[in-house]
């Protein structure tokens, strides 16, 4: 995955400046902040498990359809997320992410039928992270000439620790108030935090056109085949699942 956001990178070296100013800085810090909200509440899936499954008198094998559903979706329209953010600009991408993700998380905790919650939670989700993670990770490189690899890895850090911060917090909140009312909770932060990072990412002013590809092109190269996730579901003895999701680097 990291090694796919990073190659979704395309250089111009004239176009920028040997020196990345604070600006450039605050891009990294938006794609921070995308990183770290979008990949800390979905990977919370495994806090909520449990809560939901005996709500809906599910199958923890049911429930698992949830997250591979979010992932399958974050990954396979990122094409097509990436190709509007080359033509429009990351902001108006990264913030329809955002209020989806916001609204999404919102209804998902005022739905009584698990058919509904795969719309809200498992659609909602997996089209929000399409519409942040890649176009916010993109926007770094085109502001960094020596120094892309520190602030692409800063930027994508953010991964760890929103799944570091949220995993606690969600189990927290749903403690205290019940996952229904976690899930409104997250929905604002969320909501807030990702659009904060959207007035931060924009492009470089001097940045030059991009090369066209076609995404049936991208879509047939090996570096899209070998970064197709991989799920492989493993019960342990108390027969609860856990879902490990493998993403082989091209």
């Amino acid at each position: 995955m990291y090694a796919l956001a990073a190659k979704c990178v395309v250089q111009t070296p004239e176009s920028r400046n040997s020196s990345p100013q604070l600006r450039a800085w605050l891009v990294v810090l938006g794609a921070f902040l995308g990183a770290f909200v979008c990949f800390g509440v979905t990977y919370t899936f495994g806090v909520f498990l449990k809560p939901i499954a005996t709500e809906f008198h599910v199958g923890h094998a049911t429930m698992s359809s949830l997250f591979s559903i979010i992932a399958a979706l974050t990954f396979f329209l990122a094409p097509f997320t990436g190709k509007l953010a080359d033509q429009y600009g990351p902001r108006p991408v990264v913030g329809t992410g955002a209020i989806l993700m916001c609204i999404a998380l919102i209804a998902t905790g005022r739905v009584h039928s698990f058919w509904l919650l795969l719309l809200t939670y498992a659609g909602g989700l997996g089209c929000s992270a399409a519409c942040i993670y890649i176009p916010a990770i993109s926007t770094v490189g085109e502001w960094f000439e020596t120094r892309r690899d520190i602030a692409l890895g800063i930027a994508i850090s953010g991964i760890g620790c929103g799944t570091l911060v949220s995993a606690p917090l969600s189990a927290l909140l749903i403690e205290r108030y019940g996952w229904r009312s976690a899930f409104t909770i997250f929905g604002w932060s969320s909501g807030a935090l990702l659009l904060l990072a959207t007035a931060l990412l924009a492009r470089p002013s001097t940045a030059s056109p991009k090369k066209r590809v076609p995404i049936k092109e991208e879509l047939r190269s090996s570096a899209f085949r070998l970064s197709i996730p991989r799920f492989v579901v493993r019960r342990d003895r108390n027969l609860h699942p856990t879902v490990v999701m493998q993403l082989i680097l091209a």
